[in-house]
């Protein structure tokens, strides 16, 4: 086999597929970049009411004034909401998993071309070298989506009045 017919045939993997193909690599790139900002702008804004609150709340209740139960429920529910969706875990995550994909497909990019060089003086090494790059750029993205994946789960908690709740 030439080098040329399997990185033609490489192309017909859904791996390789374009930023719109479900479970391209190119894919889960774009997926990750458009997450991750948002979920940092959510646990920088969580964190700031959470300082306003930690601020404002001894103050009301030193005034005397009402309301405190409305800014405690508030204080309550910004809380409740980041640790459920753990926005600090999935935000440094997404930013990792995207970082990690792009650095693997430079590495991949960078050994193919490596292969290319190399098929003038010998197309079976540069296929070989075309063939170890692929399993391992492979193996490598789907260990970095799995491992960003089970780290958000992993940090999803409950709410602390469900988790006294038994399953029968």
């Amino acid at each position: 086999m030439k080098l040329e017919e399997y990185l033609a045939m490489r192309a017909n993997l859904v791996f390789f597929g374009d930023e719109d193909q479900k479970g391209s690599v190119k894919y889960n790139i774009k997926w990750y970049s458009k997450r991750h900002p948002w979920y940092r702008v959510a646990y920088r804004v969580s964190g700031l009411l959470l300082l306003i609150m930690a601020f404002v709340l001894p103050l009301w209740v030193t005034s005397g004034e009402s309301g405190l139960a409305l800014l405690s429920g508030f204080g309550t529910f910004v809380v409740s909401l980041s640790t459920f969706y753990s926005f600090k875990q999935a935000w440094s995550g997404y930013y990792l998993a995207q970082y990690n994909l792009e650095v693997l497909m430079d590495l991949y990019e960078e050994k193919i071309q490596r292969a290319t060089l190399m098929a003038a003086d010998g197309e079976a090494k540069a296929v070989e070298l075309a063939v170890n790059a692929t399993e391992d750029v492979m193996k490598s993205s789907a260990e970095v989506i799995n491992a960003e994946t089970k780290g958000y789960f992993a940090s999803i908690k409950l709410p602390s009045f469900l988790s006294g709740i038994k399953s029968k």
